[in-house]
């Protein structure tokens, strides 16, 4: 504290605000003990919003292809893609969308088969996996069919539990759904086995 005097000769106390060091070890001690709390939280909110995001994509990718399909009256597919112009890769490096004249599931440059849609590589840790089924594509044909049924499943750090399933049907994909409360998602047999073989 400091002392002045005013005109009448009184003295002026004044104080300087602050904060000691004791209080300020306190509040970053308490606010890393929040951070500490809110952290693990917050990465589970965002990988679990990833994954439904991915899941939600895929849907609406099949959805987009079915419809595509019907419209034109002509095959169209859905093949994993590392390049985004050739079906190459895995499921997990993105996917494209194509007319497929010729219905054999590889875009034919001699056919002129069109680019419709594509996406883009997951992030790292994710993983988009399937049967046999679908190990190179998804081909859907002028009546909207599927080629055939499966199942594929969306995971982070290959692990079943948290992750999403998604079946393919002759008609429309769905979401499948935990029906034992394991965190597990279902197929129509039980869980999914694996996240490279849901």
């Amino acid at each position: 504290m400091q002392g002045t005097h005013d005109t009448e000769g009184q003295c002026i106390v004044k104080t300087h605000a602050g904060f000691t060091l004791v209080e300020l070890l306190a509040t970053i001690a308490v606010a890393t003990i929040l951070l500490g709390i809110a952290t693990p939280s917050f990465i589970e909110f965002s990988r679990k919003t990833r994954i439904t995001t991915y899941t939600n994509d895929f849907i609406a990718t099949m959805n987009f292809a079915r419809s595509e399909a019907i419209r034109r009256g002509a095959t169209v597919t859905i093949c994993h893609t590392d390049d985004e112009t050739t079906c190459s890769g895995t499921w997990s490096d993105g996917w494209l969308v194509f007319t497929d004249k010729n219905g054999n599931g590889t875009i034919d440059t001699t056919d002129k088969d069109e680019i419709l849609r594509t996406h883009e590589r997951f992030s790292s840790g994710y993983s988009l996996g399937t049967n046999a089924t679908f190990a190179n594509n998804i081909i859907y044909g002028p009546d909207g069919a599927a080629n055939d049924i499966g199942v594929f499943a969306v995971c982070h750090d290959s692990e079943t539990k948290g992750a999403r399933a998604i079946i393919v049907t002759r008609l429309r994909p769905r979401t499948a759904t935990d029906t034992d409360g394991d965190g597990i998602p279902n197929k129509d047999s039980g869980n999914i086995a694996s996240c490279t073989n849901p």
